[in-house]
């Protein structure tokens, strides 16, 4: 057949079937379709390029992350510097970054029916949205080694993401595996027990098989949760009366009183302002003596001391006496901290150590442990030891022991009775209560002790966790309730019968 060309006007073409005409309007159709298949090919294959150089990042970020677990120091123009810290950072991007790539690709998948355009934008919108909020929690850990001006508002915006991303993330992978189960088990009745005619028309439902639905769902609960969590961490830290009886303790110290303040966590998003309000409130109480019990920084001292500093302020009659968390540990070099709790803060630093308190010619053994981190971190001369921390107190006396996490209490009731010491009450912190809904069941798996107080029958010492006055990362709490400063009250069973 000869070429021919294609006019304005129509054609009639010999075909083996008959004829057909070939007008403008076929053509044009034609070219409209190859020109939409041509921008679907481009469109797909940049999808493509950026998924598999997201993919690219994140292996070559994990192979980063392997390289620096496995070398002990690296040495930078500034010095010497532990690369645990850069192993650290990097271990939370590449988490991060896997948890991005998972999210942005589910998030994709929603809103694809054809039958509303407005849907396209609500998927670009949702897309924006978790890029914007992946971008903003990966800057907020950035901010505990960068030097940022006190309170400054990008801070907390970033930690405020943080929070909601958590919560999005978490209840997304719980939805998503509640349509992997319908899934499976529609499988299981199609293909395994089909004689049985029996199907549960639930599990084809919206609710258990919309990522729509599921990205929806996820979204408003995080916004709603987080929100709520940030209007508890904004008000006045609560009160919390408590009276703990304590076998033969001596009547002169009946009504003696002690504030419990755990995890202050003085840094990036936690300010001065923060910090004085909790030495406002301490003060108002007019205690006989005030522990602090770890995890009262979160940073580097040379930017985030001046911040704490309103707790060289605190008031008591006996002393106020502190002990480390494991927060301490985690950025400055841990001596540069002590020596500024003791310096700057005027803080009677226990760490492995005890003092006897004395009132009207009776004693009262106060000691503190080094945190239960050292357990498995290597910091020279630092490891919680138990021995060494009761050393100076007499056996025959009460005892008050602080340790700043549940799970270090746990070790010393093991190991009190290996050293014919006992103890009448523990005073610890860490677990925050929780913090977050997201977070919960994970920490209360994780903890014997996760917040309250507590009994050991073996010993009967009794066991007090706080909640903590303040939180870490995102400012974020389940309650306001667990904002928490805590008024002990020790009573002797010798005067209350």
């Amino acid at each position: 057949m000869d070429c021919f060309e294609v006019k304005r006007s129509n054609r009639i073409l010999p075909s083996i079937y008959g004829t057909y005409t070939i007008s403008p309007e076929t053509t044009a159709s034609s070219s409209s379709k190859l020109s939409r298949r041509l921008k679907r090919f481009r469109k797909n294959t940049c999808a493509l390029i950026l998924k598999y150089l997201a993919i690219v990042f994140i292996i070559i970020l994990g192979i980063i992350t392997l390289i620096c677990y496995g070398t002990k120091h690296v040495t930078l123009k500034t010095g010497k510097i532990s690369v645990s810290k850069v192993f650290d950072l990097l271990l939370y991007e590449f988490l991060l970054a896997t948890a991005s790539l998972f999210l942005f690709k589910y998030v994709s998948t929603t809103f694809k029916s054809e039958k509303f355009l407005w849907f396209k934008y609500i998927r670009i919108a949702l897309i924006g949205f978790v890029l914007f909020l992946s971008a903003l929690t990966h800057l907020s850990y950035l901010f505990y080694y960068i030097p940022l001006p006190d309170e400054l508002w990008i801070a907390t915006v970033c930690f405020f993401a943080y929070g909601i991303y958590i919560h999005f993330a978490v209840f997304l992978v719980l939805l998503f595996l509640l349509e992997c189960l319908s899934h499976l088990l529609c499988y299981i009745f199609n293909r395994w027990v089909p004689f049985m005619h029996f199907s549960i028309p639930i599990l084809k439902s919206a609710i258990f098989t919309s990522t729509t639905l599921h990205t929806l769902i996820a979204i408003v609960a995080a916004l709603a949760l987080v929100i709520e969590g940030f209007i508890s961490v904004e008000v006045r830290p609560t009160i919390r009366n408590l009276n703990i009886l304590i076998t033969n303790l001596p009547p002169e110290f009946h009504g003696f009183s002690i504030v419990l303040v755990t995890d202050i966590h003085t840094g990036a998003s936690v300010g001065k302002g923060k910090v004085a309000e909790v030495v406002k409130v301490v003060n108002s109480l007019d205690p006989d003596i005030i522990t602090v019990v770890g995890d009262l920084t979160d940073g580097y001292k040379g930017y985030i001391g001046d911040r704490a500093k309103p707790l060289k302020d605190l008031k008591s009659r006996y002393g106020n006496f502190g002990t480390l968390g494991n927060h301490e540990y985690f950025y400055e070099n841990i001596d540069n901290w002590v020596k500024f709790y003791k310096e700057d803060l005027n803080l009677t630093m226990l760490i492995n150590d005890g003092v006897i308190l004395e009132r009207n010619g009776k004693q009262l053994c106060l000691a503190g442990l080094d945190d239960f981190y050292t357990e498995d971190a290597k910091f020279d001369g630092h490891k919680m030891n138990v021995t060494k921390a009761l050393q100076s107190c007499p056996k025959n006396i009460s005892t008050i022991i602080l340790e700043h996490q549940p799970k270090g209490a746990a070790k010393i009731l093991e190991e009190l009775p290996k050293i014919g010491y006992h103890a009448d009450l523990i005073l610890s912190g860490h677990t925050h209560g929780g913090q977050m809904y997201a977070v919960y069941p994970m920490v209360r798996l994780a903890n014997k002790y996760l917040y309250g107080h507590y009994i050991y029958k073996e010993t009967n010492t009794q066991i007090y966790v706080s909640s903590g006055v303040n939180y870490w990362g995102p400012p974020v709490k389940m309650m306001a309730s667990m904002c928490e400063i805590v008024y002990i009250r020790i009573l002797s069973d010798l005067v209350v019968k």
